[in-house]
């Protein structure tokens, strides 16, 4: 008796403290609760986003697609950059200016009947069109263009046509 008489003594004087000590555990308890419930709420409107309305969907199943539609725009992707690559291989070797010079071949002609056209890609190579257009007739000569320079002599409205890539 004497046992239960000291854990009764024991238990009277610490009550207050007992009392605080569990309110304060009680009152953490509940706050880190309703955390829990706020993550919870955030988790569920993220996972109804994430299956988009399906029905009765399984998660791995739902990872497994979603890994497999990776894979698959992974290889379209790639698909992509080398057509871009192509293309851009295409692009500097096409017609990227075309600078027409319209002149006058002859004195007695005027209207600027004649022309010098050039078709030129992007490292100023390509073909130099000359059309000389006189009474007696037309004459078209072409002569193949180098990075802005001719292998043979050019005329004078050759070379104002060609003065033209700079600008």
């Amino acid at each position: 008796m004497n046992i239960t008489n000291e854990w009764m003594d024991i238990i009277n004087t610490y009550m207050d403290q007992f009392v605080f000590y569990i309110t304060i555990g009680a009152a953490v308890l509940l706050v880190i609760n309703i955390f829990q419930i706020i993550a919870l709420a955030k988790l569920k409107k993220f996972y109804r986003k994430f299956v988009k309305g399906r029905e009765n969907v399984d998660v791995a199943s739902l990872f497994s697609e979603i890994d497999d539609e990776m894979e698959a725009f992974k290889k379209k992707n790639m698909d992509q950059d080398a057509i871009m690559s192509s293309l851009d291989k295409k692009i500097d070797t096409s017609v990227d200016k075309v600078i027409v010079h319209k002149y006058d071949a002859f004195d007695n002609m005027t209207g600027e009947t004649s022309s010098v056209i050039l078709l030129l890609d992007r490292s100023n190579t390509g073909a130099l069109i000359n059309v000389i257009h006189g009474r007696e007739g037309s004459y078209t000569y072409t002569k193949k263009i180098n990075k802005g320079k001719s292998e043979v002599s050019l005329s004078t409205e050759e070379k104002k046509a060609l003065e033209k890539i700079g600008r």
